[in-house]
């Protein structure tokens, strides 16, 4: 979902040509058993708590709304909350990187 193409400005003064990259973006696997807290994150991926560095954290009372909304309770909205929270550090990782 964050992946960023490479640029003219990225492989400046090297041997290499944009087109060299032209259809590299990276195929990910996604496990059915995933499938559903992907597409939670990917429904609400606006939803940050910002501050002044930028996003700090998902808002999980959205994510809690949706969950049970969708009637996920007990053990499986603890593994999905789980499940979200591996996702939201990725991402963090991601859009924090410079």
């Amino acid at each position: 979902m964050y992946y960023t193409p490479v640029t003219a400005a990225d492989i400046a003064g090297t041997k290499y040509t944009l087109a060299d990259f032209a259809g590299n973006e990276p195929q990910v696997e996604v496990w059915e058993e995933n499938w559903g807290v992907l597409m939670l994150f990917r429904t609400y991926s606006t939803q940050w708590r910002v501050g002044a560095n930028g996003p700090m954290a998902l808002d999980y009372n959205v994510f809690h709304h949706a969950l049970d909304r969708r009637g996920v309770r007990g053990e499986q909205f603890e593994e999905w909350i789980d499940k979200l929270g591996t996702i939201e550090v990725a991402a963090l990782k991601h859009l924090h990187t410079k």
